[in-house]
């Protein structure tokens, strides 16, 4: 459900994918400014078709906050889209589980 690329991103930093189910991504893309680029990504077979996308200035270096604040934008953009079938009650439980994920790993 988490996971992080080795190489780094055309920002300068690290990339975190949260996979929310086989066709929906969060790409979360760290970048060398102490800012996040959030993308919000509906797989396709020969190019994926980014739904949304948006900067959060994680200026606390909170990325807890940054996962919170991305589960809640892509929450908000699901319900006016209908993409996907994610309860509000779905979707606190899978941020409690990336986010815990993400303070259990060991590469941050």
């Amino acid at each position: 459900m988490l996971n992080r690329y080795t190489q780094k991103n055309k920002y300068g930093g690290h990339t975190w994918e949260i996979t929310l189910n086989t066709l929906f991504v969060i790409h979360l893309h760290e970048t060398n400014n102490q800012s996040v680029s959030i993308e919000f990504i509906e797989r396709k077979v020969f190019r994926n078709k980014v739904l949304m996308a948006y900067m959060h200035p994680n200026l606390g270096n909170d990325f807890g906050k940054v996962i919170g604040d991305a589960f809640t934008k892509v929450y908000e953009y699901n319900l006016a889209h209908d993409l996907i079938h994610w309860s509000h009650q779905k979707m606190l439980s899978d941020l409690e589980l990336v986010t815990n994920l993400y303070n259990n790993s060991a590469v941050k």
